[in-house]
């Protein structure tokens, strides 16, 4: 430690921080921890954060401190990139010893904070410049409510998406049905707003002992418009709006072979389990669930047997990262014609935005 800032080797332990961020980070921190304003935040912000957890308000928070930063910090524009770094930098003792007392070993608690080093390449591919950004997802990181281990992250959190997730007792098989009064396309996807004369809304009752309402293609990831009905007792509730989740994150650095995704499951579990946390399903929404996976890649590329693992659900909110996940940060403002086609994926991906296809993120779960 340096007075009350962490030192570096702590800083490049678990972040993976490098020095020409560290530094600028730090030099920040010491100014916050005597400025009025600056010390405040720090302190609002730890409470957020690590006590109650509420990262939403933390990040906006932060967000307030960057333009508090930007005016009076007189180092300009360098604060305004690393308000966040110094943020994190400032709250990771406390978060470490948080994670470690709660029983998470060391070696999941550096993976899981390790996604800093992700997030400051990011920043540096977008501008130029040391920093991170994407305030409110690295703050997670620092709460110990989401774990990398192994491959894959894993997030306890609330389900809020309009779905019921049933099982069937006699052969395992998955039911979704969507909740009631969702507006639907003719595509079978949720409408956010504006006129569809080919619309229709879903219907879920409940009566005697029988729940009657519009099921998901879980192939496809579509609301269908006819109904279905199914028995309560004959088919168990593993998930429900307002019920406890396990959100699957797929972090941007590796290969996402069958192998190290099964390992990944397999040491999640019983982690999840020590540590009261472990839901019945996994959830995980993102453009690698898109059924058009199967039109743009192999059928026998990791991506597509990634997303056959999960039966699929459609995401409320329109649009896809696919493009500049495949592509590189940008290209998602660029035509189908212009996108680079240096990799199978990328040709593929070209090839169907051009022959008129479209990409969406998609929902899915994962009974474990």
């Amino acid at each position: 430690m340096t007075g009350d800032i962490c030192d570096f080797a702590l800083c490049e332990r678990y972040f993976g921080i490098t020095a020409d961020l560290y530094e600028p980070a730090v030099r920040l921190l010491a100014w916050l921890h005597e400025d009025q304003v600056g010390r405040e935040s720090l302190s609002g912000i730890a409470e957020l954060v690590l006590r109650r957890k509420n990262v939403s308000a933390a990040a906006a928070l932060v967000e307030r401190l960057r333009s508090h930063v930007a005016v009076f910090y007189p180092v300009r524009p360098e604060g305004s990139n690393v308000t966040l770094a110094a943020v994190m930098v400032d709250l990771l003792p406390s978060s470490v010893a948080s994670m470690r007392s709660a029983g998470v070993p060391d070696d999941i608690v550096r993976a899981t904070l390790r996604d800093f080093a992700i997030w400051a390449d990011v920043h540096r591919e977008k501008t130029g410049r040391p920093g991170i950004s994407e305030t409110e997802w690295n703050l997670l990181s620092l709460t110990g409510n989401i774990l990398r281990i192994g491959r894959l992250q894993y997030e306890s959190t609330v389900f809020l998406e309009p779905y019921y997730v049933c099982r069937d007792t006699r052969d395992g098989g998955l039911v979704i049905l969507a909740a009631d009064g969702v507006r639907v396309s003719v595509a079978g996807l949720p409408l956010a707003a504006g006129d569809d004369s080919r619309a229709f809304v879903t219907r879920l009752r409940f009566d005697d002992g029988v729940i009657a309402g519009n099921p998901i293609d879980t192939e496809r990831g579509v609301i269908r418009r006819e109904t279905a009905s199914l028995r309560t007792d004959d088919h168990d509730l593993l998930l429900a709006p307002g019920m406890p989740a396990t959100n699957i994150h797929i972090p941007a650095d590796g290969p996402l072979t069958p192998e190290l995704v099964d390992y990944s499951i397999a040491q999640a579990k019983p982690l999840l389990d020590k540590l009261g946390r472990l839901t019945p399903v996994g959830v995980c929404e993102s453009w690698l669930l898109d059924p058009a996976l199967d039109q743009i890649a192999r059928s026998d590329s990791n991506i597509c047997r990634f997303m056959h693992r999960f039966a699929k659900f459609p995401n409320a909110t329109p649009g896809s990262a696919i493009v500049e996940r495949v592509c590189g940060w940008g290209t998602n403002a660029l035509p189908p014609e212009k996108l680079p086609e240096r990799t199978g994926l990328q040709r593929g991906l070209k090839r169907y935005l051009l022959a008129g296809g479209t990409v969406r993120d998609v929902g899915g779960v994962l009974v474990w």
